[in-house]
């Protein structure tokens, strides 16, 4: 397994995910609600409900969160990894693909050309961040070792 192939694999993994945080058709961009919880005396308890928007606030598929878990869930809802985060890292690893694919072969006793060296150089620091994405999973077993940066 290539090093892109494993942050493919990666990625399509955390699109399912992200798309079954949503109900069945509440895709189409939209992100959760977030509704905070007060307590009777009307104060803030530090816990929220967590719901996908077309859900009502109440009843089946309500979960409720507290302390640091509720500003993580705010921000990382399925729309952010579905319409942000997975096309972007996607979008790197074409942009990796395509410098790979463009890398000059050495010829005998020619200079490189500024063509050349600009492509080396964008694959250099695609390379890099390719590294540093796969990182992101270390912990599965299917991460090398030698993809570290």
């Amino acid at each position: 397994m290539t090093i892109e192939e494993f942050i493919a694999a990666r990625l399509k993994e955390d699109e399912i995910h992200a798309r079954g945080a949503h109900k069945e058709g509440a895709l189409n961009g939209d992100s959760w609600n977030v509704w905070k919880v007060w307590d009777r005396e009307g104060l803030f308890d530090g816990g929220i409900y967590v719901f996908p928007v077309d859900a009502p606030p109440h009843g089946d598929g309500v979960v409720r969160k507290r302390d640091g878990e509720t500003s993580h869930i705010e921000r990382y809802d399925p729309a952010r990894v579905l319409d942000g985060e997975i096309p972007m890292k996607r979008a790197l690893l074409e942009q990796y693909a395509s410098a790979k694919r463009r890398f000059p072969k050495p010829a005998d006793d020619e200079p490189y050309s500024r063509s050349d060296i600009e492509t080396m150089a964008q694959f250099g620091v695609l390379r890099v961040l390719i590294r540093h994405t796969a990182a992101i999973w270390s912990s599965h077993p299917d991460y090398r070792q030698e993809w570290a940066a």
